[in-house]
């Protein structure tokens, strides 16, 4: 049945599609922030502010709810455990807001931003249902959907990096799979849904040269005029870690996963390894021989995208000598500090796992600077967290671990409810707004301990998330 058109006002439209790991975090909170302003601009742009609430900005997340037919596999909603019903009323919600913001505005460009609508995940039939979608509401515009891209190897890192970082174990083997179809995976339904003149790719290093950086390159893209660009709040997330972040955080990947068959694991929650991501080091780098592995693979990828779109990294090197990662790590008295700086911060399932990280380093072939580390690492833990590397069974721990989370949650669902606020108000949403007003006010500390019981109460806001680790580096800058 054809829908009835919301703004027949709107001529043009930009989908900002991502790709991951190209700075669209950065974009989706400056347009966030910007909210008001860019309605101010030419004769207005809208940013639907329905579709950024409860999803980290990320409108994308909104549109895979609403038009996969697989939503309920989508991990916004699956590590979440929610049924198809609360996936139906969260959908029902969304859509009520954009009507609603749609019939208000006096704009006449609609922009969205969403790395997964262009997924492997999000297919062909899927995207077309959603174009059309945008065709039906709004008859007078033009669709343009905008994609940023990077170099294949390096994309790949970056994005295994960040799958670590999450928790989320990295098969060498697959990523070798996988670079033979970095955009062809993600592309092929870009390519049959929309016309050739409707997509726009950039290169996110020409992106980078620009004065505002990628968001204001892309700005650029959907029209933003240049006296305009120097107004926006541009919002910087440097989502990378270290090498030593990600050695750590892989280890109890492997030792205590965080999910199992696509639920959280006892005693752990999708945040609890944040406390590392702040460790110093270099820059985290595939080994050889995975290396020169997944650079062949990529050429075959890099091919497809330089004859289908014109977009040419063949001739560009992946990874310079500089960057190329070496075999072992030299632990200093800066790693021993910041180590025990985020064990303080840790719940005593992490706590415990690192005694034994530590203890199995020193089995290893180490320098003797840091063996002294490690050894003074493993004194420090039996001094200050006796009750914890004491422990015999770890179930004792997991036991400890859930009633902690049971209780914060309970504690301050127990205060929301006595201040008399509106049931309409989602409490991660409320707790969220706390740590906004604190961090206006400096108290970081405070704002910290609001945004993590935002997450307890919605484990999947992305937001949240990089809102911890950024009051974290506050509190703790690197030297």
């Amino acid at each position: 049945m054809k829908r009835k058109p919301l703004n027949t006002n709107i001529k043009q439209i930009y989908i900002h599609a991502g790709l991951h790991r190209t700075a669209t975090t950065s974009v989706q909170r400056t347009l966030f922030h910007g909210i008001d302003y860019l309605t101010t601009i030419g004769e207005g742009y809208w940013y639907p502010l329905s579709w950024c609430l409860g999803v980290g900005r990320n409108q994308g997340v909104v549109v895979i709810s609403m038009f996969s037919k697989k939503s309920d596999r989508y991990q916004f909603h699956s590590v979440a455990n929610r049924s198809k019903e609360e996936i139906r009323a969260f959908n029902k919600d969304k859509l009520a807001g954009f009507i609603k913001e749609a019939k208000a505005t006096k704009a006449t460009t609609l922009v969205l931003s969403g790395e997964d609508i262009a997924s492997p995940f999000f297919e062909h039939d899927e995207l077309n249902m959603f174009k059309k979608f945008l065709e039906q509401s709004f008859p007078n515009a033009s669709i343009t959907i905008i994609l940023s891209l990077r170099e294949n190897v390096k994309l790949l890192v970056s994005e295994m990096q960040h799958r670590a970082k999450m928790g989320v174990p990295v098969d060498p083997e697959r990523i070798v799979s996988v670079a033979e179809r970095v955009y062809f995976s993600r592309l092929k339904s870009v390519r049959k849904v929309f016309k050739q003149d409707q997509i726009v790719l950039f290169k996110f290093e020409d992106a980078c040269k620009d004065p505002f950086g990628p968001v204001g390159y892309l700005l650029r893209k959907m029209g933003i005029p240049e006296d305009a660009l120097p107004n926006f709040d541009y919002t910087h997330a440097n989502e990378s870690i270290s090498d030593k972040s990600v050695e750590i955080v892989e280890y109890i990947s492997e030792v205590y996963p965080l999910n199992v068959d696509e639920q959280v694991s006892k005693g752990r929650y999708s945040t609890d390894t944040f406390v590392f991501n702040s460790l110093s080091g270099g820059k985290y780098m595939f080994k050889q021989p995975l290396l020169g592995r997944v650079e062949a693979n990529a050429q075959i990828d890099k091919r497809w995208l330089y004859e289908h779109f014109g977009v040419d990294y063949l001739k560009s090197g992946s990874i310079s000598k500089t960057e190329d990662q070496k075999e072992s790590f030299t632990y200093d008295e800066l790693y021993y500090r910041e180590m025990l700086f985020a064990l303080r911060q840790a719940s005593g399932l992490i706590q415990y796992i690192s005694y034994q990280f530590f203890q199995e380093k020193l089995s290893t072939e180490l320098d003797e600077r840091s063996k002294t580390i490690f050894e003074q690492l493993l004194s420090a833990m039996e001094l200050r967290f006796p009750e914890v590397v004491q422990h015999d069974d770890i179930e004792d721990l997991l036991k400890q671990n859930d009633e902690t989370i049971r209780t914060s949650v309970f504690n301050q669902s127990h205060m929301f409810n006595r201040m008399g606020l509106s049931t309409s108000i989602h409490p991660a949403d409320f707790y969220s707004e706390l740590a906004f007003m604190c961090e206006k006010n400096n108290q970081f500390e405070a704002a910290l301990h609001f945004m993590k019981t935002a997450r307890l109460h919605r484990l999947d806001d992305l937001n949240a998330i990089e809102k911890c680790e950024e009051y974290i580096q506050i509190l703790n800058p690197k030297t």
